[in-house]
């Protein structure tokens, strides 16, 4: 009779130890400060891309290669504070990273294409309460620089990649 119970003590183990490796997780993200906005990160194994298949321009190191996402959520704080969206922002103004479907990316951002697949894993950053000027943006002669104050980065998620930028 003993036997039956065994298993499930061992399910009951592993899901404990899970939801341990979870909070612990949690807790140490959000132990970093300024740059700790909730985060949703769903982990898999990556299928690698033929070598020139990575689209986007090179940015976030992955810290977790063969995994989507490869990166955490620090590694994109740590990004943005040496990096500088826009050339002025720096990550206390991140309000929040999501590691989601592009589809859901491309949502958020009213439409805007991220040049990925609907279904690929994308990692959306946001920020508020900014007001970059945008001098290097075209626009009709004498008209005023645009000034946003909400800014969106997209990264690929499997390689770290910057697919695309903007603001309101």
């Amino acid at each position: 009779m003993r036997k039956k119970y065994i298993p499930l003590a061992v399910a009951a183990l592993l899901v404990v130890l899970g939801v341990l490796v979870f909070v612990r997780q949690s807790v140490a993200s959000s132990a970093s400060g300024a740059c700790a906005p909730p985060t949703t990160i769903r982990t898999s194994q990556a299928k690698h891309p033929a070598p020139g298949d990575y689209p986007g321009v090179p940015a976030i190191k992955p810290s977790m290669p063969g995994r989507v996402p490869a990166f955490t959520a620090a590694d994109v704080c740590a990004y943005i504070h040496s990096h500088h969206f826009a050339g002025n922002l720096d990550d206390s103004k991140i309000t929040s990273i999501q590691f989601i479907p592009s589809s859901q990316a491309v949502a958020l951002m009213k439409g805007e294409p991220t040049g990925v697949a609907d279904t690929e894993i994308v990692c959306y950053v946001e920020f508020a309460n900014i007001n970059v000027t945008l001098n290097d943006v075209s626009r009709p002669y004498g008209a005023q620089a645009p000034v946003i104050h909400t800014g969106q980065i997209v990264y690929n998620a499997a390689t770290g990649n910057e697919l695309v930028w903007g603001g309101l």
